[in-house]
């Protein structure tokens, strides 16, 4: 199941690979069935306290200012990536 979102193999869903998940809203999809409980805290012990929305946006945040300020080059790397599917997210969004 994970290794078919998981598509450049880097061992990791990221921002751009959880929104194809999230776009494609395949019923029959385990993936998009799992996130989808997870995002109405049905799979978390008072999710209510921390919602997964907010631990999404948090982390989608943090990427993004590493994108902008690490000296790092792989964290750099990394945020980019989310900052290029934030970004194509909110023109399909249109």
């Amino acid at each position: 199941m994970f290794t078919t979102v998981d598509t450049d193999g880097s061992g990791f869903i990221e921002f751009n690979e959880f929104l194809e998940i999230l776009k494609n809203r395949e019923s029959e999809s385990k993936i998009f069935e799992f996130f989808k409980s997870l995002t109405k805290g049905k799979l978390i012990k008072d999710a209510n306290l921390l919602p997964f929305t907010l631990v999404v946006n948090n982390y989608r945040r943090k990427m993004l200012i590493d994108a902008v300020t690490s000296d790092e080059p792989e964290r750099k790397n990394k945020g980019e990536k989310v900052m290029k599917a934030y970004i194509s997210s909110l023109k399909s969004d249109r």
